[in-house]
């Protein structure tokens, strides 16, 4: 639970500094930094909601998307963590 809380703390930490990093790259709009900024966005965000659509499931980005925001690091450290023994073993049996 502590761990959960400290990732989604981390993860409203890194959406602040996405969000400041945006609005600094903002001066620069005739830069390619500006472009590729708001190109990360729009195909990060159009993934979240093409994938709801075909779904059938759009209201579930309405109800469920800070959530989702913010356990995204917990699940991906979980993951994590039991992937990488099978990995090492499966390269030891080699």
């Amino acid at each position: 639970m502590t761990a959960t809380v400290l990732l989604a703390l981390l993860t409203v930490y890194m959406m602040a500094c996405a969000v400041l990093c945006s609005l600094r790259a903002a001066e620069f709009i005739d830069t390619p930094l500006y472009r590729n900024m708001v190109f990360s966005v729009v195909i990060t965000y159009g993934v979240y909601f093409a994938s709801s659509v075909m779904a059938l499931d759009p209201y579930h980005l309405v109800t469920c998307f800070v959530q989702y925001i913010l356990l995204t690091p917990m699940y991906i450290n979980v993951l994590n963590m039991y992937v990488y023994p099978i990995l090492t073993l499966t390269f030891l049996s080699f």
